[in-house]
């Protein structure tokens, strides 16, 4: 027995000198010379064990190479832990099976390999060059995505696949699938093009009603300038009232634009300021004006003129009313005296220069001179006969 013991013993002793332990590096230490990995400082290609981890810790991997190429079973991890993929290498080359994982751990896909090379990745990532045999694909939720048989890396016969919720999607050879493709494409370039003939249809449709509102806005401003015009051979006729009736015509007009509206408006005002003696009217009609239309444009500014006329009025009313005379005098003499404003006021403030003169300063002979104006001013202004009555009286 104790022979026997001592047989054993040296046996084991001389097994551990001939047979070499398995070596195992972390792969990052290993150099890469021509496509063959090597150890630091060994002029072998490396034989033996390799394995890394991320940087929280986590395996990473661990294979194995033959004479600086991988060599039989692989694993792969996740950061999280969970697997990403096992297989085998023989000489360099996929070679075997292979199983791949989503990253939740749930089996994405599995199927055998010769000689492959690594390349031709699918929609899932994984290699497809040297796939023989049965492959199935799953979805993350676990259902099957499709079932396909490869030949030397390329679908051979029928090929099924599912959507997400387990309907069947497709079934058939590769070449219907390339065909029906070819359509889908066909179809879609189809689409785009009608698309593009629908929006070039829409765009003509969409010039084509801009040309014709364009063209309808140009006639407008000719109406509009037309109407004006007719409106001042009223005018120069004498014949006001059918004036003002065809300017309010334009104010109800579409498309004439603010500046012959504001015009009209304004030779509205005009017109019972200074051939109709409506002042209040006229008045009223300036301040429409000024209200209704842009600040800036040219009638709106001569609206303002004509109202500044109007204010020194009531500021003469004013100081009259207070007694003083001779500033109410003033003003009306500012109105009289200043380019812009309505001749039948221009008129009514000349009659009262006479008036203020000859009731409130008592000199008889500045008021004769002060009514005598009054026609001057506006021969048509119904401050005319009032100036003749008081005339009568001095």
């Amino acid at each position: 027995m104790k022979k026997t013991l001592l047989i054993i013993t040296l046996l084991l002793m001389i097994t551990s000198f001939v047979v070499p332990q398995t070596s195992k590096m972390n792969i990052n230490d290993l150099i890469d010379r021509g496509g063959l990995l090597y150890a630091p400082n060994d002029d072998k290609p490396y034989t033996g064990k390799v394995f890394d981890f991320y940087d929280n810790d986590q395996k990473k991997l661990d294979g194995g190479y033959r004479k600086g190429l991988k060599n039989g079973k692989w694993n792969w991890w996740n950061t999280n832990g969970s697997f990403d993929s096992t297989g085998n290498y023989r000489k360099g080359l996929f070679d075997g099976h292979w199983e791949f994982y989503h990253d939740h751990g749930q089996l994405k896909a599995k199927g055998d390999y010769r000689d492959g090379d690594g390349t031709n990745r699918d929609e899932n990532g994984i290699t497809t060059n040297g796939r023989i045999g049965k492959w199935t694909f799953w979805h993350k939720n676990g259902l099957q995505s499709s079932d396909i048989t490869y030949k030397n890396g390329e679908i051979d016969g029928i090929w099924t696949s599912w959507n997400e919720n387990g309907d069947k999607v497709w079934e058939g050879t590769l070449e219907e699938y390339k065909a029906a493709k070819e359509a889908a494409v066909e179809l879609a370039a189809a689409k785009i093009a009608f698309a593009k003939l629908a929006d070039e249809k829409i765009a003509a449709e969409k010039a084509a009603a801009e040309k014709a509102t364009a063209e309808k806005a140009a006639q407008q401003v000719v109406d509009c300038q037309k109407k004006y015009d007719d409106s001042q051979k009223k005018y120069k006729a004498g014949q006001y009232e059918e004036t003002v009736e065809i300017l309010e015509e334009i104010l109800q007009m579409y498309g004439c634009g603010e500046d012959i509206s504001s015009k009209a408006q304004f030779y509205i005002g005009w017109n019972f300021g200074n051939k109709q003696g409506a002042l209040d009217t006229a008045r009223a009609i300036y301040q429409k004006v000024v209200d209704s239309f842009s600040s800036g444009l040219k009638y709106v500014g001569k609206a303002e003129k004509r109202l500044a006329g109007y204010k020194i009025n009531d500021l003469s009313v004013a100081a009259y009313d207070e007694g003083n005379f001779e500033v109410a005098l003033a003003l009306r003499e500012q109105v009289v005296m200043e380019k812009g404003f309505d001749k039948e006021l221009k008129a009514k403030n000349q009659y009262f220069i006479g008036y203020i003169y000859q009731y409130k300063l008592e000199e008889p002979d500045k008021a004769k001179e002060a009514y005598r104006k009054v026609g001057k001013i506006h021969s048509k202004s119904k401050y005319v006969d009032k100036a003749e009555q008081k005339l009568a009286t001095l």
